[in-house]
Order: structure tokens, then C-alpha cells, then sequence
């Protein structure tokens, strides 16, 4: 929770220091500096230059720098140690020692965030920078500096650049002296929203994937001084659903909603540079002419970015070196659920602690196989003092997809399933008890290959946690997914237990199973052989849906017209 970490005259003979150094955290090492002796030898220098900067100019230079910091240092009158909230303005400004080619490489095939060098606007070459800026979002941009927009979102569909367009809005409000907060996770979001109020300088709260805080940012917009402005994300499909929850307390007559799902001409250009830079075209593509790449990229692909980025994990060079990564952690059995469970926390959004992990799939010690397979694992997760963080969601969908087999992928979501609904004191936990019973959750997680089978075992298997088998929502999704995909005996029966359990409470709500009974109704009459009990089924489920359809109150009906496009 530092701000800066400061040692002066310090080796790494110190066992427990070295302990929490050695995990060569980029968040730890951006914050550490080391002062030493000027006339250090080579072999001290390089001991240290791995776990943060270097200042060779003796104890006198960090005395030289206090005093002067002393002479205008004025002590906060607010607390500003902020847990689930980061502070952009504290962002160090020094970059890795890695090459450009590197950390383009790093950034496009695994979602590496470059912070120092998105924050200081640093360029790969020439005048092609780390982030590509999106035209429509240095509009809105120019827009909150004049003062003509306070509040905005962006959404576009999974790795539309959502996180990075966020990225662009930090940078260039940074430079336009706004303060510039990042919401972490939701542990402590809300204690931190009561003090973040309290500032009433110029400050922009940035909630990249706002529905997983939507009752603590609604709070937040509701007792925020003027000067304070939001930026949120989320995907389209859930930002749809969500939206009007939160823009009712947007209390502005405009509040933009920038859409990044295609990539404009000189967006697409400056990719092309990067992906081009990086060696990561396929062989064939390679060697065409910059104007065939992009006409790819147009055509082939449709300007998006999602394809773009699949188009480089799924090539040769880079399947290569995901193979030779993964294949000394295949014998591993704790590395194996450790991985899977890294790809569906990524998939799903999560952030938890390093201690959480532990006790997901009863993995011995997290920290031994972080410390064990640091480099392999570095490609794939950012690990720092207390949590453990996926990074690319479409590297983890495609892993997810083609090298985890779909029984340890419902071993491990069970074992989330299981933690989560055993551990609801923490809001990560919390959010993950719900989310995990959902269809919709859990859906793009497994294989097409086997996936209602899979399904159905995952669902079975959940059954025996806790207090489940006599959750109405839990019957209601299993009908869900059987319906989808046509086990109709199967879903009959989850239906018929999720309307017995929901009329068991005192103030039952059957609205919500009855919009997807009468769905299953009318899949069931398109396919069933029997003429009078297809019209009977027909009938029932069409006089369901009118009851849907015209009741004003209800939340249910609007959301969730997807079963056909499933099926499609």
C-alpha cells in the first residue's frame, strides 16, 4: 500500500526482505528505490537492478532531495491511502529495460499493460506509441476538457480495447492536471468512495467494467463534488442491460456512450504498425505489402480488433511459444488448476488474493508455484504483493478453449463455486457465488465440442455445495442451458424444481421463471411428434409470453430474448 518504498545502503542479505522482493512483482519494483554508495561494484548494482531503480549518488543525495521536498511539503488533511482504488498520479514514470520489440510483443499476445509507458505517452518507434488513441474517444476527451461533457461511458464487445481506451482517457487527463483514480476491486470500494468524495480538486474516477460496482458507483455519482467526473466501460451486451441503472443518477442531459467495436482507417493503421513491428503476422502475411495487410484486416477480418488479436495468438510463431511455455507445467497437477482457474478468473473478471487462490483447488502454496515457474507463469498472470491477476481475456478464452480439457475445467470451477459460496464476506466472493450459477456466466467458459454435456456436469456437480439443490435460481439456469440446447426431458424437470422451491418462499416470484418456462413451451411443441400436445404447449407458452409482454413492472421479459440466436 506504499506509495514509495526507499532503501538506503541496502544489500539482499536480508532473508525476509529478499523474500518479498524475489517475487519481482513490475507494480513492486516501479515503487522501490535503492540508494547506494557511489563507487558500488558492477556485481552489487546488478544484484539490486532487478527489483527496482537504482540511484548510484550515495545517502547525502536522498538527504539533498528530503530537504528540498521539506521546504513546500504541506501535510494532507485527507487520508488518501486508498485499498481498492489506484492513483494514477503516483504511476512511476520509468519504463522496463526491455526492448520496444518486447514489450509490443508482451502487450499484443499475452495483454500486458505497459503503465509507465502509457502514462508517459512513450512511442515504440517514430511516432507510433504503446496504446493506439481511438479517434471517437480523444473526442470525448477534448470534450471533458472544454467542459462540455462531465460523464461518459465506453463499451464495445470482449477485447475491443475497452481497458486501453480507458488508459487514454488517464493519460491525457493527467496531462490536463486532473487527478486520476483506477477502481481495483470491490473490497473496500465503497470506504474509499467516502473519502475519494472528499477531495474537491479537478479528479476523473475511471470503473473499467462498471457492473461488477454498480451499487457503490451509484453511490459514489450521488454525493460527488461538481469537479469530480466518471468514466466507465463495460461490454455491450451487459452495459444494455445495466446502463439505465446508473445514467438515471448521470444528471446531465449528455452523457456520451462511445462504441469501439470497429476500428477506424487510422486506428487500423497504427495496429498494423505494432503488429507488423513486433514480427507477429503470420508467415503468409508477412510477406505481403502494408496495403494487402490492412485490406486483410478490413475484409478478412472486419476491422476488429478481437480478430486481430486472435489472429496473432492462433499463429504459428506464437502457438510455438505458448507450447513450449506450457510444456514443462503439464506434469504438474497444482499448476494445471492453477492455470485453468487463472484463465476463468480472467474470463470472468475477478481479482483475488494470493491467500484465495490457495484455497480454491486446495493447491498447497500459491507462492511456491509462483516462485517455481515464475517465468512461464509471468506471461500469463501479474502477480504482485497480495493479489494474483490475469491479464489478456481473449489469451485466456482461447487457452480455455484449446489446451485445458473440459474435466478440469469443471474440477476448477466447482472448486470457485465452492469457496465463494462457503466465503461471502468478501465482495469479490460474493459476486462470484452469484455469477457462477448463471448460464450466462458459465456458457462461454466450456469447449463447443462437448459443451451441454459439460454443462450438465458442472451443474450436477455444484448441486452438493451448500444450500444449492434448494435454490429456485439454480434449478431455473440448469432449465436454461438444457432448453438451449434441446434436452427437453432435462429441462422439464429443473423447471418443474425451480417452481417448487421459488413457491416455497414466503413472497415467491415466478415472473422471471415463467419468461423462460414459456420459451422451453414453445421449443418443446416445435419438435415434439404429437400434434394436440404441441398445439397445447404452443398455446400455454405464447399465452405466458403476452403475460410477459404487457406487464409494465416487469425486468424480466426485455433481457433475455436470446434462446433462438443460441440455437442459430
Amino acid at each position: 500500500m506504499s506509495r514509495a518504498i526507499i532503501f538506503a545502503g541496502y544489500s539482499l542479505a536480508d532473508l525476509d526482505i529478499a523474500r518479498i522482493l524475489i517475487a519481482e512483482s513490475s507494480a513492486l519494483r516501479a515503487k522501490t528505490v535503492f540508494f547506494i554508495a557511489p563507487h558500488s561494484d558492477e556485481i552489487e548494482v546488478a544484484s539490486l537492478d532487478p527489483y527496482g531503480v537504482i540511484v548510484s549518488e550515495g545517502i547525502e543525495k536522498l538527504f539533498d532531495i528530503m530537504k528540498a521536498e521539506e521546504k513546500t511539503y504541506v501535510k494532507p488533511t485527507i487520508s488518501e491511502i486508498f485499498y481498492s482504488i489506484s492513483d494514477f498520479g503516483r504511476v512511476v514514470n520509468g519504463t522496463t529495460s526491455k526492448s520496444a520489440a518486447v514489450k509490443v510483443h508482451e502487450q499484443l499476445v499475452y495483454g500486458t499493460v505497459l503503465l509507465p509507458e502509457l502514462m508517459s505517452a512513450e512511442k515504440v518507434f517514430g511516432e507510433v506509441p504503446f496504446n493506439i488513441p481511438r479517434d471517437e474517444v480523444q473526442y470525448l476527451i477534448n470534450r471533458i476538457i472544454r467542459g462540455d461533457v462531465r460523464d461518459s461511458a465506453i463499451i464495445g464487445g470482449l477485447a475491443s480495447g475497452k481497458t486501453f481506451a480507458a488508459l487514454q482517457v488517464a493519460q491525457a487527463l493527467l496531462s490536463a492536471g486532473y487527478r486520476v483514480y483506477w477502481v481495483l476491486d470491490g473490497r473496500k470500494l465503497r470506504s474509499d468512495l467516502d473519502r475519494l468524495v472528499r477531495i474537491t480538486e479537478k479528479a476523473c474516477l475511471i470503473v473499467d467494467g462498471y457492473s461488477s460496482y454498480l451499487d457503490e458507483v451509484r453511490d459514489y455519482v450521488r454525493q460527488r463534488p461538481t469537479s469530480h467526473i466518471l468514466v466507465a466501460t463495460e461490454r455491450s451486451a451487459t452495459h444494455e442491460l445495466l446502463w439505465t441503472q446508473l445514467r438515471s443518477h448521470l444528471l446531465a442531459a449528455d452523457v456520451p456512450e462511445i462504441v469501439l467495436d470497429d476500428l477506424s482507417d487510422r486506428e487500423l493503421a497504427g495496429f498494423e504498425e505494432l503488429v507488423n513491428f513486433a514480427g507477429l503476422w503470420g508467415e503468409e502475411l508477412a510477406g505481403r505489402s502494408r496495403q494487402q495487410r490492412l485490406d486483410y484486416a478490413t475484409n478478412t477480418l472486419g476491422r476488429s480488433l478481437y480478430k486481430l488479436l486472435l489472429e496473432i495468438i492462433k499463429s504459428k510463431k506464437v502457438q510455438q511459444e505458448i507450447q513450449s511455455l506450457l510444456e514443462p507445467l503439464r506434469a504438474d497437477t497444482d499448476v494445471r488448476d492453477f492455470f485453468t482457474t487463472a484463465f476463468i478468473v480472467s474470463i470472468l473478471r475477478y481479482n483475488f488474493w494470493i491467500n484465495d487462490w490457495q484455497a480454491f483447488y486446495k493447491l498447497r502454496n500459491a507462492r511456491e508455484v509462483l516462485r517455481k515457474h515464475a517465468t512461464h507463469i509471468a506471461h500469463f498472470v501479474l502477480v504482485d504483493v497480495a493479489s494474483i491477476r490475469p491479464r489478456s481475456g481473449v489469451m485466456s478464452l482461447f487457452m480455455v478453449h484449446n489446451y485445458i480439457d473440459d474435466e478440469t475445467i469443471v474440477e476448477c470451477l466447482s472448486d470457485i463455486y465452492e469457496v465463494a459460496t462457503t466465503n461471502c464476506s468478501d465482495n469479490e466472493f460474493e459476486r462470484a457465488h452469484y455469477d457462477l450459477i448463471k448460464y450466462d456466466v458459465v456458457e462461454p467458459i466450456f469447449s463447443p465440442k462437448n459443451k451441454l454435456a459439460m454443462l450438465i456436469k458442472y451443474y450436477e456437480e455444484i448441486r452438493r455445495v451448500a444450500n444449492t439443490r434448494n435454490n429456485p435460481d439454480y434449478w431455473l439456469q440448469m432449465g436454461i442451458a438444457c432448453t438451449i440446447y434441446g434436452h427437453h426431458d432435462t429441462a422439464e424437470r429443473a423447471f418443474g424444481n425451480a417452481y417448487s422451491r421459488e413457491k416455497a418462499k414466503a413472497r415467491p416470484n415466478l415472473i422471471k421463471i415463467d419468461n423462460y418456462f414459456a420459451r422451453f413451451q414453445i421449443e418443446r411443441a416445435a419438435v415434439t411428434d404429437e400434434p394436440k400436445e404441441a398445439f397445447n404447449l404452443f398455446k400455454s407458452g405464447i399465452s405466458l409470453l403476452l403475460k410477459q409482454i404487457f406487464r409494465d413492472e416487469n425486468r424480466h421479459y426485455p433481457f433475455k430474448p436470446e434462446l433462438n440466436s443460441h440455437r442459430s
